[in-house]
This record gives C-alpha cells, structure tokens and sequence, in this order.
C-alpha cells in the first residue's frame, strides 16, 4: 500500500487506496506508521506528513471537489508575505458541503464556506481563491504592518492593482475591520507602496499644503527610468521617503545620490526623509518638506516645469503617473 501512495504524490483518500489494494491493507499502513491518518479519510506518507505542499493536498482531499485554498494559505502560495509560518490550512467550499474544521488532526484544517464561488486559479497545480480574494478574506486574521503587507507587497510587484481590490472588497460587503481596510486600498490608490509610504501619507505629508502632491511618479532621463515617491508639479520636487530596508548602506546612499544628480538635470530637485527621522520627528520633516517647496515654487514661477501626466498601465492595469519634461531640458 505504501508504494501506492507513494505513486499519487504521498497524499491520497482512505477510498481511493481501499480500491487499488483493500480496506485492509490500508489498515494495516495506517497501524503499522507505515501511513499517517492527516485527517479523516485523508492519508499521507510519514516523509511528507510535515511538507507544506502536502498538507495543502491534504486538505484539498478532506474538503472535495469544489475547494480551494484561501485566507492566509492562498496568501502563501500568492507569494505574499506573512508573519510566520502558520501550521493551519484554510480552505472554502460550498456552503452546503457538509465539512467540519478539523484542528486537533496531524494536518489542522480550517474550513470555510461560501454561497458562491470565489473568483480562483490554480497555482503549483492546486485550486486557489484569486490573490484579491485572498488579500480581503485574511484581513480580519492579521494584525498591524502584517495586516497590511499582503496589499502592500502585491500593488509593489505589480501582481493586481487598487482597482482589483477596491472591486473584490465592495463584493465584500460584510467583512471585520472592513473602513480600515478600505483606506488603505484607498493609499494604495493615491500611489502609497511601503509602510514608510502609508506612514508619511497618513501622518506628515497630508492636508490642504500637499494636497497637489502626486505619488509613484515615473521620470525617465538618459534612458533610466525612476520612480518617485512623492512629486509636487509646482515646485518641480520629489520627496523622497528612504525606508531602511534600500537606503541604509554606503553602496544605497551612492547610488541615492547618482539619481538624485540625474534628476537635478532635468530641472528636479529632490529632497530625502530617512526613516528615523520621519517616525520620530514628523513635525520638523514637515516644515522642512513646506518650506523647501515654498521656496522652489517662488524660484520656478513662470518658467516651464515638468508636466504629470496618466498613461497606459501594463496590462490593461491601471493608468501610470509619469513626468513630460519640457522639451528644452538637457536629457531628455
């Protein structure tokens, strides 16, 4: 029997061995350790008991036809970030399927249920609910910067769009938490990437004197494309919000620095906030950030100025900020 498992993948139904060998072979397996009992009906190989994969297999087994992988799971194999490893399986089925979450088995399932069907695909050849889906269903189940980096990380790597999770959230209509989760789909719309981005949008570059701010604005000169995190049109200046993960080393700070130079010769000046600074003396980033745009816009009045324009986004997505430099700019 062993080996038989072993041929569909070391995950199989307790029905699907009992008609290759017998019921009593099964058994036996079961008895002997030669298979686990991950949950009713469901066995696996003792090798793959502990295999991330496996258990998601499993769990897709318990539950029959119809599931699909969803909340935090779907998360995880979205490739989207979570706190840690978590040793339960979330799965959705149809609302009469008669399936009970099971947490004290080898392989802890939770089981939900939906009158419809959530938007799905298929992903490493198991069923799984639509990355948005995934996004709004585990929202209730994180907490903090982990609560909203799965929407943070999938806008970043251009995996969906504020769009696509403004549509499956109003599909959504009762949700926990659903206001908060809004608003930040809401940032992510008016071009926030980054906790530190969500930060400075919430906290210090906010009301009536930024309100012509306009975030994640694409440059290019020289054929070198840059992307700004926050661009004031009048004032021709970017701020730049310098998160500690990408700008803390000499080699980031040389490489801040080129750009910077490459942008100051198309007329664009850029001023920088580290994070230590914007998370502890927000006030001073502030008047800083007031009085530099103040001063460029006095300097820049009547002179031709970069002009930010919408284009198409990739993939049908949604449309791109991006700088029209005048065409007398060195560069470009």
């Amino acid at each position: 029997m062993p080996a038989v498992l072993r041929a569909a993948g070391g995950v199989s139904t307790w029905s699907a061995l009992a008609a290759a060998t017998s019921d009593s072979a099964v058994n036996r397996a079961v008895v002997s350790g030669a298979a686990v009992l991950g949950l009713p009906g469901v066995l696996l190989l003792p090798d793959v008991a502990d295999d991330d994969a496996a258990r998601r297999r499993a769990a897709l087994a318990y539950a029959g036809d119809g599931a699909l992988l969803s909340h935090t799971t779907a998360l995880r194999v979205h490739g989207l970030p979570l706190p840690a490893p978590d040793p339960v399986v979330h799965v959705v089925v149809p609302h009469r399927r008669q399936r009970r979450t099971a947490r004290e088995h080898p392989v802890a399932v939770v089981v939900h249920r939906s009158r419809s069907r959530p938007p799905s695909t298929v992903r490493g050849g198991d069923p799984v609910v639509a990355l948005e889906t995934a996004v709004v269903q585990s929202w209730p189940l994180l907490r903090g910067s982990d609560q909203r980096a799965p929407a943070l990380v999938a806008v970043r790597r251009r995996l969906t769009t504020a769009t696509a999770l403004r549509e499956e959230l109003q599909r959504r209509r009762v949700l926990a938490q659903r206001p908060a989760l809004l608003r930040l789909v809401e940032a992510i719309a008016d071009g926030c990437r980054s906790e530190l981005e969500l930060w400075g949008y919430e906290q210090v570059f906010t009301g009536q004197d930024f309100a012509e701010l306009r975030r994640q604005v694409e440059v290019v000169v020289d054929g070198r494309l840059a992307v700004l995190d926050c661009y004031d049109p009048r004032a021709a200046l970017a701020i730049e919000l310098d998160g500690r993960q990408y700008h803390d080393s000499p080699r980031d700070r040389e490489r801040d620095a080129e750009r910077d130079v490459r942008l100051a010769s198309v007329g664009i000046q850029t001023v920088r906030f580290s994070h230590r600074r914007l998370t502890r003396s927000p006030e001073e980033c502030r008047r800083e950030a007031l009085r530099t745009q103040e001063t460029r816009r006095a300097q820049l009045a009547g002179r031709p100025r970069p002009l930010v324009v919408e284009v198409p986004g990739r993939a049908g997505g949604a449309p791109r900020l991006r700088l029209a430099l005048p065409a007398a700019a060195p560069g470009a």
